[in-house]
């Protein structure tokens, strides 16, 4: 079964990242956007810099 797919901006900070933490908790896939790859990269690999 495919998971519905959910796609959000601004994902790097503020209600961004907690609405992309809320749809994966719930079962959505994520896709994410963000002008701060590095900022967003850290947030989807959990890498403590």
């Amino acid at each position: 079964m495919n998971k519905p797919l959910i796609v959000i901006t601004g994902a790097s900070s503020g209600i961004g990242v907690a609405m992309a933490e809320v749809f994966s908790n719930v079962g959505y896939a994520v896709d994410r956007f963000s002008r701060n790859l590095d900022w967003a990269y850290i947030l989807t690999y959990g890498i403590d810099i």
